[in-house]
């Protein structure tokens, strides 16, 4: 709510509840994930820092990365109260939490969030699993289900790869990002919205792009998966929620995640459908600008 006020341009407003934020900000956390927790918070703190270059704010989002380093050292697990939830990838799971710390690398350019960021992709690469028949990855949640998805699936990490190299200027996991891109010819999904269906396939193009070719043959391929979807009404287009009950308008299973990952697509920002301030000039101000140092 804080980044959309901003946005709209009632930037006290949004300072405020910024302010009371992190008033009755614990440093014991609980929930740490991107969804609901300490994670979003900094990277909407350091997305705050970026467009007023207040220090305060800055200082914040670096005193919530030490809250969840604390949470990480004292082997605390990852939880969210989403009953659909998985606590792998990107919404839920460690992926989120290093987009974070990537961004406070970009920042800061303080070589620990960088390892960071690394050690959480470690953690959830662990809990993938590569289909050697279709060349692809999915993740592999506790009950066994082999998971593509942009919330608990292995398109949530590969954003949170591409997002580590744009930071870093690096080439990591390459093998991991080409498994993963390879999800673009899928041709069903569990779901159409952005978070757990085929509206999370929208950014895959955007992922490991390696030239105009590819993206393009990419972005034909998710347009067909999405196409299944669509509710066509007279002059508009209209979209179905979980399970196809009803329609439906909001960012997890509807219309607006859809609206959202079109732009981001368009915009080249895989960043761009987050809740975070201007989030154009945020992945621009993040980017690194030199050459591939190393690779992993």
């Amino acid at each position: 709510m804080a980044s959309v006020l901003y946005e709209y341009g009632y930037k006290e407003e949004s300072i405020n509840i910024f302010e009371r934020i992190l008033a009755t900000f614990n440093n014991d956390v609980i929930d740490v994930s991107l969804r609901s927790g300490a994670s979003g918070i900094g990277l909407a703190l350091t997305s705050l820092y970026l467009e007023e270059k207040n220090k305060t704010y800055l200082l914040k989002a670096e005193e919530i990365a030490d809250a969840i380093n604390n949470f990480i050292i004292q082997g605390k697990k990852l939880s969210n109260n989403d009953l659909t939830g998985v606590p792998i990838g990107l919404i839920d799971g460690w992926s989120g939490i290093s987009i974070f710390y990537s961004a406070l690398y970009a920042v800061t350019n303080n070589q620990v969030y960088f390892d960071k960021s690394i050690e959480l992709i470690e953690k959830d690469l662990e809990k993938t699993e590569i289909d050697e028949t279709i060349n692809v990855m999915h993740t592999l949640d506790d009950r066994k289900r082999l998971l593509p998805y942009l919330s608990g699936g292995s398109i949530g990490i590969g954003i949170a790869i591409d997002y580590l190299n744009h930071v870093s200027g690096q080439q990591n996991y390459q093998k991991e990002l080409n498994l993963i891109t390879n999800l673009s010819n899928v041709k069903c999904a569990f779901n159409g919205g952005l978070f757990d269906g085929a509206g999370g396939f929208l950014l895959l193009p955007l992922v490991n792009r390696k030239n105009d070719r590819q993206f393009n043959s990419n972005v034909e391929s998710v347009t067909k998966l999405l196409n299944l979807y669509l509710v066509k009404r007279e002059d508009h287009l209209l979209f179905p929620g979980n399970f196809g009950y009803r329609l439906s308008d909001d960012l997890f299973s509807g219309s607006s995640g859809i609206v959202l990952a079109i732009e981001s697509l368009l915009r080249k920002n895989n960043l761009y459908w987050l809740p975070i301030i201007n989030p154009t000039l945020f992945y621009k101000q993040t980017m690194h600008q030199s050459k591939v140092l190393y690779n992993i």
